[in-house]
């Protein structure tokens, strides 16, 4: 997230252009299709006849956005990261939590480079916006973690 979208935008590219993400991302891939992408040249595209443990619709979009492409460029490629100012990502994880459902949001980075930065941008750019439209609580009714758990 960002102050205005080109900030965010450019974060986000730096951050996209760290090898560490590349890897990152290699591993996620590697661990939802149980073939491991780290054998493979990043610099060529993948092979044809790769067989998955049967997570094949994911690793099918996946595997098609190659088309040509270097394993490398289809992991930039693939990435579904929400980047803007905090209204304009309350704005998706809302048309998210209209088309999916659910009873909350994850918010993780995939490299864990959380920080404070980062958790003051969620908690006091982000949270707010999602509380104004009614998409996370206000307030806890428990007293204590368990309770507040219990109420899911």
């Amino acid at each position: 997230m960002g102050e205005t979208e080109e900030e965010a935008q450019a974060k986000f590219n730096r951050y996209a252009a760290d090898e560490k993400f590349l890897h990152s991302k290699l591993a996620l891939v590697s661990g939802f299709s149980d073939i491991d992408l780290s054998k493979f040249p990043l610099d060529k595209p993948l092979p044809e006849d790769l067989t998955t443990n049967g997570e094949t619709a994911s690793f099918a979009r996946f595997a098609q956005l190659g088309s040509g492409k270097t394993l490398a460029e289809v992991i930039r490629d693939d990435v579904v990261d929400i980047v803007g100012t905090p209204e304009q990502v309350a704005d998706h994880m809302a048309t998210v939590m209209e088309e999916v459902g659910g009873d909350g949001f994850l918010i993780r980075d995939q490299m864990q480079s959380i920080n404070r930065r980062t958790i003051l941008e969620v908690t006091e750019g982000l949270v707010p916006v999602l509380q104004r439209r009614g998409l996370v609580r206000t307030e806890y009714t428990g007293n204590t973690l368990r309770e507040t758990l219990h109420e899911f």
